[in-house]
């Protein structure tokens, strides 16, 4: 994450800074973008362990800077939120050491609004939030180890109160995300946009008896390559 934070902030100066050669007519009506950063995430990583595919389509209106927005994102990765580690002693010579850990599968929907403003020709900068709508699944592993009991053991106790167990756990995601970005225009067809949110967002659960409804922010970059579509003229 430290890279790609250093990546932003380079890509954002060397912009900003940067004199364009031509004008740009502000005649983009639709806007079909995906995120490159996976992409990225994989060259440089070979890893497919936290993966997040997003594709988005904006629609600026005829009158004034503002646009409709509309994401689709899917992706899995590694959730540690729920994973555990601990002992159960069996009897007096026999133990077992129980690791729990979690992988999620997700999907969902964004839908927000942004507002952009001419900086210099081929430059914008626009800002606006999208309201988060996703579906998360967690399947738990539970990686046990029986051996004989060694002296000098101590029990590890969990620090959830509900500890989840081996199987698959459910939950609905809702949220809100304001954000910024720079929009670079490369060509009369293509735009690059970098992107900044922060995310905040609460999960509650589907299963009967686990719930997660604490409100827990984070921030998300993307890297999205454009096609432009003109207006009619």
């Amino acid at each position: 994450m430290k890279r790609y934070t250093l990546v932003l902030i380079v890509f954002i100066s060397m912009i900003t800074f940067s004199k364009a050669q031509t004008k740009y007519s502000d005649t983009v009506k639709n806007v079909l973008g995906v995120n490159i950063f996976p992409i990225l995430s994989l060259i440089n990583e070979s890893s497919v362990d936290n993966f997040c595919l997003y594709f988005s389509y904006k629609h600026f209106f005829s009158k004034g800077s503002g646009a409709l927005r509309l994401g689709v994102f899917s992706g899995s990765k590694d959730d540690g939120r729920y994973n555990d580690e601990y002992i159960i002693i069996q009897n007096d010579s026999m133990q077992t050491f129980h690791s729990i850990s979690g992988y999620s599968n997700y999907a969902g929907l964004k839908i927000g609004y942004e507002r952009r403003k001419l900086i210099r020709p081929k430059l914008y900068f626009s800002f606006g939030a999208d309201l988060i709508g996703a579906y998360n699944h967690i399947d738990m592993y539970d990686d046990q180890n029986t051996v004989l009991k060694m002296t000098d053991t101590f029990l590890i106790k969990s620090e959830q109160s509900n500890r989840f167990t081996e199987g698959s756990h459910s939950f609905i995601k809702i949220g809100f995300s304001p954000f910024i970005a720079y929009d670079y225009i490369l060509s009369k067809k293509l735009s690059l946009t970098i992107q900044v949110n922060y995310d905040w967002t609460s999960e509650y659960s589907i299963d009967a008896g686990n719930t997660s409804n604490e409100i827990i922010g984070n921030p998300s970059f993307n890297l999205m390559l454009n096609y432009n579509f003109s207006k009619r003229k």
